[in-house]
Order: structure tokens, then C-alpha cells, then sequence
């Protein structure tokens, strides 16, 4: 995932394979929760332990870390 922060308009644009998306900067830190949780989530719905891993961690963790960079920036601006 690509993320790309717009001071003027305090947007965020972030685009990933086939799909893009633009949000307020306001909404990243909402982003990043969902992130977090597809990356500790577990199958057949059992009870992810917050902060582990789950089996799919490995698809997420590049979108993860570029969201809890893109928070950074934003608040920063």
C-alpha cells in the first residue's frame, strides 16, 4: 500500500494492487485499527490476541507499517 498525505485538502490517498482510495486524515488512525485487526485475526472465529500475529500477519504487515507512518506524518501537519 501506497499513502500519500495532502496538507491542503488534509487528505490522505492510499492506493493498493487494484484498488485506491482517498480519506480525510482524520480517518487514519480508523484505517490503522482495521489493518491491526486483519493482522492479528485468526480463522474460524476465534479470539485474536491483541498485538500477536495471526496467520495471514504476513499480507498486512507492509500496510500496517505504512499506516502507523502515514498517523505520524499526519499529525505532524
Amino acid at each position: 500500500m501506497t499513502i500519500t498525505l495532502d496538507a491542503t485538502t488534509r487528505t490522505a490517498s492510499m492506493a493498493g494492487g487494484t484498488w485506491s482510495q482517498t480519506v480525510p486524515l482524520a480517518d487514519l488512525p480508523n484505517w490503522l485499527a482495521l489493518y491491526r485487526r486483519l493482522w492479528s485475526r485468526l480463522p474460524d472465529g476465534k479470539k485474536p490476541v491483541p498485538g500477536k500475529p495471526g496467520p495471514w500477519a504476513r499480507f498486512y504487515d507492509a500496510d500496517v507499517r505504512a499506516l502507523e507512518a502515514a498517523v505520524r506524518q499526519a499529525q505532524e501537519m
